[in-house]
């Protein structure tokens, strides 16, 4: 299914990196968005356990802090889950959409981190196509290439094709 998103809609004051939730005891728990050092590690680890991502997460108990060898009750994950959904409703984005053929309501997880990383891989490649037409027609580097303004490298690349040189 295609959506046409409009990334606007979607601004507004980014979360506050820390925020404190409390279960259902009571017992206040001082949490932390993930940051980019995280999910390079989450990466480089590879899958990891719920428990170890939530702890990782975790900055304090009822104002005690915690260690690194400190594991969150089994109890707590789906609603620490749903607290950091709802604290930074952008990183778990869920749109209700309805089938213009049917009308069928639909609701459709959207993955905004995946869909950039795809926008960014499709716009290196573009751009590294470039480089390619017009380093065979001009025999320029990639250094020189890159260093053109966006607009005379497009100028460049529409007289290769006027004049067929592609």
């Amino acid at each position: 299914m295609a959506l046409d998103l409009d990334l606007r809609a979607f601004a507004g004051d980014p979360a506050a990196p820390h925020f404190t939730w409390c279960d259902d005891d009571g017992t206040e728990v001082s949490l932390r968005l993930p940051c980019a050092d995280d999910l390079q590690r989450w990466r480089r680890d590879g899958v990891l356990a719920q428990e170890t991502l939530a702890a990782s997460l975790i900055e304090s108990v009822a104002g005690q802090a915690v260690g690194a060898d400190h594991r969150p009750p089994a109890a707590w994950l789906s609603a620490l889950d749903d607290a950091f959904a709802a604290h930074d409703p952008l990183t778990a984005l869920q749109l209700q959409t309805r089938c213009p053929a049917c009308d069928h309501a639909e609701l459709v997880a959207c993955d905004l981190e995946a869909l950039l990383l795809e926008g960014f891989a499709g716009t290196q490649a573009k751009m590294l196509d470039e480089v390619l037409q017009l380093a065979s027609a001009f025999h320029w580097s990639e250094a020189e290439i890159l260093a053109l303004p966006r607009w005379r490298r497009a100028h460049y690349l529409q007289q290769i094709a006027a004049r067929g040189w592609a």
